[in-house]
């Protein structure tokens, strides 16, 4: 099954209140944007489509964070 890429952004961060700011500037130069909080979240949504870019802050668990993103990386290289 391929993926089609769409585009949107999505931001993530460890609690919700740290990507409203991010989320509100890419809305502004019209951006879809989709915001998530948490690993689990970000993988739900990477699995129903895959977006045009990831903004992704990292959180005091910078192992588990890595380790993400580093798998993210092998899903979609591109």
């Amino acid at each position: 099954m391929t993926l089609r890429t769409r585009e949107t952004i999505v931001v993530c961060g460890p609690q919700a209140g740290h990507t409203e700011g991010v989320a509100v500037l890419l809305g502004d130069e019209g951006w879809e944007v989709t915001r998530c909080t948490g690993e689990e979240a970000l993988l739900a949504i990477i699995c129903e489509h895959r977006p045009r870019a990831i903004v992704y802050a990292l959180a005091h668990q910078i192992a588990v964070d890595l380790a993400l993103l580093a798998l993210l990386r092998q899903v979609a290289p591109d």
